[in-house]
């Protein structure tokens, strides 16, 4: 950060404004760390709830067609939740990013960073292009990853769901007609 010295007539470098913002990108990170779980946990928990009371209504002689809308509701919860993880995840580093930028402004050595236990996030300072390193896909093996393949397995559940609903109904007035 660069402010203007009038006795020196130059802009010089405040290390105290650098700090307070390296302390806020902290805060900020904690947040988008805690605020990105509760909200992926609200999505897993409403995906697989849709799922087991769809499935158990399944179950019932006569259900028919009366599921499909739960199991279309399915569907668009785990694409939410899908929706909801990548862009909590674009949040969660961007902060990364300006962390790091602002921890190499204040010389502060990557691997001494408090946020420095992924690879990912290690990443984040040597990465000098924001959107490289914002906008690249889940790494196989990480969290994230895991819980998008979760929610595209709700997904596929609740579509194979509505599927079954839809041959149910289609054998059944088959059956009638003959």
């Amino acid at each position: 950060m660069q402010s203007y010295d009038p006795e020196r007539g130059m802009e010089t470098t405040n290390k105290s404004v650098l700090f307070d913002l390296y302390k806020i990108s902290i805060d900020e990170y904690r947040f988008q760390v805690q605020y990105n779980w509760e909200r992926n946990r609200f999505y897993l928990l409403l995906s697989s709830g849709v799922v087991s009371v769809a499935a158990s209504i399944l179950k019932v002689q006569g259900s028919g067609i009366l599921l499909l809308p739960l199991f279309v509701i399915g569907v668009l919860v785990g694409w939410t939740g899908y929706s909801t993880l990548k862009k909590g995840h674009e949040y969660y580093r961007r902060t990364v990013w300006k962390m790091s930028q602002l921890a190499s402004q204040l010389g502060i050595p990557s691997e001494e960073l408090p946020i420095a236990t992924t690879a990912g996030q290690r990443e984040s300072k040597m990465s000098a292009n924001s959107s490289a390193f914002i906008d690249r896909p889940f790494r196989i093996g990480t969290i994230n990853y895991a819980l998008a393949c979760l929610f595209v397995l709700s997904m596929g559940a609740n579509l194979l769901g509505a599927c079954l609903v839809l041959f149910g109904v289609y054998l059944q007035r088959t059956l009638e007609v003959t």
